[in-house]
């Protein structure tokens, strides 16, 4: 049973050698290494997820109805509309893309504002259509009394 980890002896001997500066130096070096690594690798939204909602919702909604040359054209009208850089939107879409999860929270919230938006357009249809009587009561009420 080895007590020691493994370290191959050119090391071992270097690092025996190494003066208390210089292992202090390696060792900050290859923390800041590791944490440039993890902070490189994981995106920040460019933008919070409410207002990337409202974005992604009014580009998935007309984007296939678009003449296809004009979809670039689309896109940036959309983003200008919401004060929102091409690069924010990549940026938070990039964010997104790194985490499953995340993306599919995402989904949700933007399959629920599509969910509201049409909601929102059927009481605006339904408002400017007459009333028509739903219940036999209210049909019986709209019929002249020398029908009876």
């Amino acid at each position: 049973m080895v007590s020691e980890y493994y370290m191959p002896n050119d090391l071992k001997h270097f690092w025996s050698n190494a003066k208390p500066k210089l292992k202090y130096l390696l060792l900050l070096s290859a923390l800041l290494v590791i944490c440039m690594c993890h902070s490189s690798s994981s995106y920040s939204p460019g933008m919070d997820e409410a207002t990337f909602v409202r974005v992604y919702s009014d580009v998935t909604q007309k984007f296939e109805q678009v003449d296809p040359q004009q979809r670039d054209t689309f896109m940036d009208s959309v983003l200008a509309s919401h004060h929102i850089t091409k690069e924010k939107f990549e940026q938070t879409v990039k964010y997104y893309n790194q985490d499953p999860v995340r993306w599919q929270r995402v989904f949700t919230a933007i399959t629920n504002e599509f969910e509201t938006r049409l909601r929102e357009q059927s009481t605006q249809s339904n408002s400017e259509q007459p009333d028509v009587p739903s219940t036999d009561n209210e049909r019986m009420q709209h019929i002249p009394a020398s029908a009876n």
